[in-house]
C-alpha cells in the first residue's frame, strides 16, 4: 500500500497510520504491527528543522545504542533522487528488554534533507521473528516534488 505524504511515497502494509502533527507544523505517522507491535514504521516530517543532518543522524545512532544492546551499526551517506542529502543508519542486536528480549532487533534509519530544506525521518523497527525486512520499507522512499 502507499502511503503519500507532502513530497515523497513509501509503501508501507495495509496497517492503519497514527497521525499526529505538532504545532510547529512537524507531522508524526506510524503504523504498527497489529496485536503484536514487533515491527515499527515511524515516519517524521519536519518542514523547519533546527538540527543538521550530521546533527539528525548521530542522535539517530546513539539513540539506538542506548535503546537495546546494538552489536553492529553503520552510518554512511544515502542516495535519494532530488535530496539535498541523506543519511542512513541500520543497527543489530539483542532486543534486550521486555518480551521481545530473547530477539534480534533490526533498524534501518533513513534521514533525508529535501531540496527545499525540510527533513523527513523514516524509522523502521524490527524485533521477533516473520516481519519483513527494514529495508525493503526504506527502499521504497521516494521523494515526489
Amino acid at each position: 500500500m502507499a502511503h503519500l505524504g507532502p513530497g515523497y511515497q513509501l509503501s508501507v502494509p495495509p496497517w492503519k497510520p497514527f497521525v499526529n502533527q505538532g504545532p510547529t507544523g512537524r507531522i508524526s505517522t506510524a503504523w504498527s504491527t497489529p496485536g503484536t507491535g514487533n515491527f515499527v514504521i515511524l515516519l517524521v516530517d519536519d518542514p523547519h528543522p533546527d538540527v543538521s543532518l550530521d546533527t539528525a543522524a548521530s542522535t539517530s545512532a546513539q539513540a539506538s545504542r542506548i535503546g537495546y544492546h546494538v552489536t553492529k551499526q553503520t552510518v554512511i551517506p544515502a542516495q535519494v533522487a532530488g535530496a539535498a542529502a541523506a543519511k542512513l543508519i541500520t543497527d543489530y542486536g539483542p532486543h534486550g528488554v521486555g518480551a521481545y528480549q530473547a530477539y534480534p532487533q533490526r533498524d534501518a534509519n533513513l534521514i533525508v534533507r529535501t531540496s527545499q530544506g525540510a527533513m523527513i525521518n523514516l524509522l523502521v523497527v524490527s524485533h521477533g521473528s516473520g516481519n519483513p525486512d527494514p529495508m525493503s520499507v526504506i527502499d521504497s522512499f521516494r521523494l515526489t516534488g
